[in-house]
């Protein structure tokens, strides 16, 4: 089967950017969970290296306000203690 330039051949431009545009919108978001890091290893009561955030919960953790919140979540198991 030989390759036919044209749309949809990796030589087109438009080709390679409908990539790269799918891979740009396709990045983890990334959030800083320092603070909530700290205050979780606070009611834990272990280092802050050993929390553990579900990664699937992460805008339900980036909303957490209070200790109370936080308690919430250490229940349902979303944040947890590494071993």
């Amino acid at each position: 089967m030989a390759i036919i330039r044209g749309e949809g051949s990796p030589r087109n431009s438009s080709y390679r950017n409908f990539f790269k545009s799918k891979t740009r919108s396709q990045k983890k978001l990334r959030l800083n969970l320092r603070s909530k890091r700290a205050l979780a290893a606070r009611l834990l009561k272990v280092p802050a290296s050993r929390v553990w955030f579900n990664p699937r919960f992460g805008m339900l953790i980036k909303d957490v306000d209070s200790r109370d919140d936080l308690r919430v979540l250490i229940a349902a198991g979303v944040v947890r203690v590494k071993r």
